[in-house]
């Protein structure tokens, strides 16, 4: 069964959207953006999204909504396919309904939605089950921590019926001079494939307001290894 295509899949579905503390979320600012993209030595992909309390308790708690949507491409390899390979193009969407939690400097938050994902390839492939449009249910888990000043942990788990996706991911840095340095791993997969990822990650770099976040790292999927890049971006409104 074919591999790389799944790279572009788990970026997107499992996208992570970095929660408002209440310190954070204190201000005015109750609407967030959010986007990225994800380049890595066998898929590219990018995507955006927008995310809103549905009510009006203090910091965020409570209801929300989550809209996303990505599109990407990926190519794996096929012997008769014409140049050996076949190229794939992606593009996903969901909506989400969630519940945040705040307690100090926890955050957690769950969300249960729609999911829709549509893959189109080049050339037909008749063993390759991870093609055409899936519509199915999506379900995540995401938590936020700050058990002290300088340390963040970041944990989040996700499952969408279309083409059975699962992604776990997680991760824990140090506040320096303002940014937070730390490590990543995940793993991910569906009916077709999985990839299991580690890297390094720098976040908090502001600039007005907007928050960037870098990740780079090696990547592994059962028949390639490679490595990967990732930037996103948030923005509160």
């Amino acid at each position: 069964m074919p591999r790389k295509m799944f790279a572009a899949v788990c970026v997107w579905l499992g996208a992570c959207v970095l929660p408002a503390t209440a310190e954070e979320s204190a201000n005015a600012r109750r609407l967030l953006f959010f986007s990225g993209a994800d380049l890595s030595s066998i898929s590219v992909f990018s995507w955006g999204g927008v995310e809103a309390p549905l009510s009006r308790a203090p910091h965020g708690a409570g209801p929300l909504i989550r809209i996303m949507g990505g599109a990407g491409r990926y190519d794996y390899g096929k012997e008769d396919a014409p140049d050996g390979e076949v190229v794939g193009d992606v593009m996903l969407g969901e909506a989400m309904l969630g519940w945040r939690f705040l307690s100090g400097q926890l955050c957690i938050t769950t969300l249960v939605g729609f999911a829709i994902e549509d893959h189109e390839l080049d050339v037909p492939d008749p063993e390759n089950e991870v093609e055409g449009t899936e519509k199915g249910v999506k379900i995540a888990a995401e938590l936020f921590w700050r058990p002290a000043d300088d340390i963040q942990v970041e944990a989040s788990a996700a499952y969408a019926s279309t083409f059975d996706f699962w992604r776990v991911r997680l991760a824990a840095g140090h506040a320096v001079a303002g940014l937070v340095l730390g490590a990543e791993a995940e793993a991910f997969g569906n009916i077709g494939s999985d990839q299991v990822r580690g890297g390094l990650f720098i976040s908090g770099i502001d600039w007005r307001r907007y928050e960037f976040k870098l990740s780079a790292g090696v990547l592994d999927d059962g028949e390639n290894t490679g490595a990967y890049g990732r930037l996103g971006m948030d923005a509160r409104f």
